[in-house]
């Protein structure tokens, strides 16, 4: 995809939190999960929720780092 961004290990801002973005899940039941990952601590949201987030500016990708 000559147009997209690798966004593995970049650094995604939630609120005034940095996560870096980790992999990338398909649940039992149907759902598609991103892992969030800061420190020593990881965190699982669906796709859904990331992108309503990031729709609303609540959430954002650095993608020139």
């Amino acid at each position: 995809m000559r147009d997209a961004i690798l966004l593995k290990q970049k650094p995604l801002v939630r609120g005034s939190e940095e996560f870096k973005i980790g992999d990338t899940y398909l649940a039992a039941n149907g759902e598609f999960y991103i892992e969030l990952k800061k420190g020593g601590s990881t965190m699982n949201i669906r796709i859904q929720e990331l992108m309503a987030e990031m729709n609303s500016g609540a959430t954002k990708i650095k993608v020139n780092t």
